[in-house]
């Protein structure tokens, strides 16, 4: 037995591992039933126990901290909670959707700042089945954050002593020699033989975008997820602006293609068979 397969035994009192699939699929559903019931029960207490005060009686500052300090709920869980008890103490039907699914403490959280609207309720009922994102874009036109400028600014270096001793030769040939004087400038040397050891600048990036290029984004990140599973917007913008510059930018396509010649030629003088004097098929 494994120790995964021990540790679900002990935890649950069933090997889930001599489950049939249908009994694992239906236990997964049972147990996603009884999450949310399990959730709407802490925001209810949390609501009831806000109004009541208890946690100032006890002692605490803020029912946030409880929940972080004492109950042991990460930030994040404790926000979403407490967050959505305010709503339920505002609108108590947010409650019973809470309990029979309609809605979600995430998409409470999100209508939370919504709460003096006095279209609330019929926003309310417009949210139902939504997800995060969908109760996203139904509230989109209501917020006031104004539109923000471009932005590329230079926010640090990482210490270069942070970093393994990398030969210029590792660096894609595109980029070697675009500012040596700049590298030649970033990080220790050891020795006169050593090689440079360039310390990476961080940036920051931001842009206001519209809903196409969203759309886009959120395309490139599901048919990108199998090379970046966490959605990396670096990654996929970087690849993106690669393919574009090695397009456009005659010499990178010239050194691009002085690298397949180059390939191309390793595989010819590979297949080169000296005892007969010839090419293998």
């Amino acid at each position: 037995m494994s120790l995964l397969s021990a540790k679900v035994k002990i935890v649950n009192s069933v090997d889930i591992f001599r489950l049939s699939n249908e009994a694992l699929w239906r236990g997964l559903k049972d147990l996603s039933s009884r999450e949310r019931v399990l959730a709407a029960d802490a925001v209810a207490y949390v609501a009831e126990i806000q109004r009541r005060r208890l946690h100032e009686e006890h002692g605490w500052t803020s029912m946030f901290d409880y929940c972080v300090r004492s109950l042991r709920w990460s930030e994040a869980t404790a926000f979403r909670r407490t967050r959505a008890a305010r709503a339920v103490g505002a609108f108590p039907i947010i409650l019973e959707m809470l309990y029979d699914g309609r809605l979600h403490v995430e998409g409470v959280v999100i209508l939370h700042a919504f709460l003096e609207d006095v279209d609330f309720p019929a926003l309310l009922l417009k949210a139902v089945g939504k997800t995060a994102k969908e109760i996203e874009w139904l509230v989109a036109d209501r917020r006031t954050e104004p539109v923000l400028r471009d932005v590329m600014r230079v926010i640090g270096v990482q210490p270069a002593e942070a970093l393994p001793v990398l030969a210029s030769a590792t660096l894609p040939l595109d980029f070697q020699q675009e500012s040596p004087g700049e590298l030649s400038s970033v990080g220790p040397r050891n020795d006169a033989s050593s090689p440079v050891v360039p310390a990476p600048r961080l940036t920051r990036v931001a842009f206001t975008a519209d809903e196409v290029l969203r759309g886009m984004v959120l395309r490139a990140q599901q048919l990108m997820r199998h090379k970046y599973p966490n959605g990396s917007l670096e990654g996929i913008f970087k690849d993106a602006l690669k393919l574009l510059i090695e397009k456009k930018d005659l010499g990178v396509r010239a050194v691009a293609a002085a690298k397949r010649r180059a390939r191309r030629q390793g595989r010819k003088a590979s297949n080169f068979d000296l005892e007969n004097g010839g090419f293998r098929g």
